[in-house]
């Protein structure tokens, strides 16, 4: 399952990798194009026709897109793929293994790797108050290694062995589908961003395992669609942390929740300030990021941007 939304190049290299997976499963797969205006859904068409390609008319976000495809899709496996992933050999085999060989994974993620095939932080802790204390202070920055300031990513964890997670990455999911027709689809309530943490949560509270297996590779570049508007997908994912925080948390919680959040934006909107004043050849590249953190702040204060 692809959802993809004007991120053409990095979708024909998606499929590519696909193509070249070999497995004993048969492989289904399903393009969900969010209305891109780049030709993907064309390309796809020419290139690779024996993939079904669902046009949706409309940019639906990820949650409800990939729900219409879990939807048409059949097979006791669904794999939820970013279009910006490529799948290293052997990627689907080794996770369709894993999960065969214990039948309580509801859900597994395999190792993501960024483009220079360092590891990306892809298991995450559930989101408390303290952990996104810890990222707007950047404690989680400057001490990477040290457990209790690590923040929602996992960055003390080393990556090399196989474990149950409180989260994944929504880059690269793979869920059973008895366990999904019990959990049910994403949450569409959240366009983008955070309905893989909903998700996972929902999973471990109906009683399945959330693994990470590194025996299974794919790289994934980030960003493809959020590249193209910066600001806008920031303030898209802070509108996710505040319903997710409403939906699991108390009110008095998320009365505290929207402080931790203005604390973040405010002290990146004066670093920003600081930079712009003293390193003027940086200006470029921080006058965008000023725009996003003030967009973000006035979401996070109920005004909207």
């Amino acid at each position: 399952m692809i959802v993809n939304w004007n991120t053409k190049a990095y979708l024909l290299q998606c499929l590519e990798s696909i193509e070249k997976q070999k497995s004993a499963y048969r492989v289904e797969i399903v393009v969900v194009d969010n209305d891109s205006s780049d030709g993907s859904a064309e390309a796809v068409e020419k290139r690779f026709p024996h993939v079904r390609v669902i046009r949706t008319g409309d940019n639906l976000g990820f949650a409800r897109a990939n729900n219409i495809g879990i939807r048409e899709s059949g097979g006791e496996y669904v794999c939820l793929v970013n279009s910006d992933v490529e799948m290293l050999p052997d990627c689907l085999a080794r996770l369709n293994e894993f999960m065969d060989a214990d039948h309580a994974i509801g859900l597994c993620g395999p190792r993501l790797l960024n483009r220079d095939l360092s590891v990306q932080y892809s298991c995450r802790h559930f989101p408390t108050l303290g952990r996104l204390v810890c990222d707007a202070l950047k404690l989680s920055r400057l001490f990477p290694s040290v457990r209790v300031f690590s923040g929602e990513e996992m960055k003390h964890f080393a990556y090399e062995s196989a474990c149950e997670v409180d989260a994944l990455s929504g880059a690269f999911l793979v869920a059973r589908r008895e366990a999904v027709a019990g959990v049910g689809l994403l949450d569409e309530g959240f366009f983008m961003y955070s309905e893989d943490v909903d998700w996972c949560r929902r999973f471990h509270e109906a009683g399945w395992k959330v693994a990470f297996f590194p025996g299974s590779e794919a790289v994934h570049f980030g960003g493809a669609s959020s590249a193209a508007d910066p600001a806008a997908y920031g303030v898209e994912k802070e509108r996710a942390v505040l319903r997710y925080w409403r939906k699991y948390h108390s009110r008095p919680s998320f009365h505290f929740l929207r402080l931790v959040r203005s604390l973040h934006h405010v002290l990146r909107l004066v670093s920003s300030a600081v930079q712009y004043v003293v390193r003027p050849s940086y200006r470029r590249g921080i006058a965008p990021r000023f725009t996003g953190h003030s967009a973000c702040l006035r979401c996070v204060l109920g005004k909207q941007p």
